[in-house]
């Protein structure tokens, strides 16, 4: 599900650098999408109730590996701050969240504190797009029409999104929701969040989408995750 563009809650300003990590296998979050999750975990509970008495923010990180799990198991140095806009604790003590995908950043180092969980310091990744420039404009139909190409039964991807977006897309927009719905590799998923260039990053991901239409037969029109998704458990 697409987050409301106008409703940012990141504050550039008053960001010290110092984020909260959530690392998952699988899941790669994006800027401007929602993500639903379920927190079991102490660790990940401490960390939700930090988050909820600060700055509501939380890191998505991607496992790059399931060893020592229970430890500090390698993640990918790309990762999605978000803003945790809902929580419904439970009886048991676990929480649902709604977390909003706001930011990409870099991590530089992971910190040593007394806390259950992880955290790193990290530098903000922007966006180098010029909204201005007609060639986006070519670039979204580009983009939407090879979407639609990869669910073509249902021309349902584009329209989904311009009715779950409500108002012209900008590049960067259409660029994160695409690629955050689409069934591919985390790994290639985590390339799309890192590159910031956002002409490249669609230009990437309109490559990945025609290599997806020769697997979709009649009966598998690629598989895009739910609007909204499914709550993920860490």
């Amino acid at each position: 599900m697409p987050a409301n563009p106008n409703n940012d809650g990141f504050c550039e300003k008053s960001f010290d650098g110092i984020v909260r990590l959530f690392p998952l296998p699988g899941l790669v979050v994006f800027p401007h999408v929602v993500q639903a999750l379920h927190i079991f975990e102490p660790r990940y509970r401490q960390m939700l109730e930090h988050a909820i008495n600060d700055d509501k923010l939380i890191a998505m990180a991607l496992l790059t590996s399931r060893e020592d799990y229970y430890g500090s198991p390698p993640v990918d140095g790309v990762v999605c701050i978000g803003n945790v806009v809902s929580c419904d604790t439970l009886p048991d003590g676990c929480s649902n969240i709604i977390l909003v995908g706001q930011r990409r950043a870099k991590i530089i180092r992971e910190l040593d504190d007394d806390n259950l969980y992880r955290s790193a310091e990290v530098e903000l990744l922007s966006d180098m797009v010029e909204e201005s420039d007609p060639g986006n404009d070519a670039l979204v139909e580009q983009l939407l029409d090879a979407y639609g190409k990869v669910l073509p039964k249902s021309g349902l991807a584009t329209a989904q999104l311009a009715k779950s977006i409500g108002q012209p897309v900008s590049l960067a927009l259409l660029t994160d929701l695409i690629a955050y719905t689409i069934e591919i590799p985390p790994p290639k998923k985590i390339c799309l969040l890192a590159e910031t260039n956002v002409c490249c990053r669609a230009n990437k991901l309109i490559d990945l989408l025609e290599q997806m239409r020769p697997s979709c037969g009649p009966e598998n029109h690629g598989n895009p995750q739910s609007f909204p998704p499914d709550f993920s458990a860490n």
